[in-house]
């Protein structure tokens, strides 16, 4: 038995890993790209990520307040969302 273990152990050593990728990645590949971000109150917002912290604090140029009923609001040239107010960052396909 043990030795059917062994051969499992080593099964697994040998298979390919798969690369393991970190939240924080994720987010510093989509810089300089257009995100969608929505906050904890259910407001959204579209904008080019240029900047974030390891809070997730995260700021946004260009961006758009979409209200709603899925149509563009505001226009804000730069901001500064508190990722402690972040319930969802959708970068783009990467």
């Amino acid at each position: 038995m043990s030795e059917e273990k062994t051969q499992v152990q080593e099964a697994r050593d040998e298979s390919p890993k798969k690369d393991t990728v970190l939240p924080l990645e994720v987010i510093d590949r989509a810089i300089g790209s257009e995100i969608k971000i929505l906050l904890t109150n259910n407001k959204e917002f579209t904008g080019k990520l240029v900047g974030f912290d390891d809070f997730v604090n995260v700021v946004l140029e260009d961006a758009t307040e979409i209200d709603g009923d899925g149509s563009e609001g505001k226009k804000i040239k730069r901001m500064l969302l508190n990722g402690s107010q972040i319930a969802m960052l959708s970068p783009p396909s990467l």
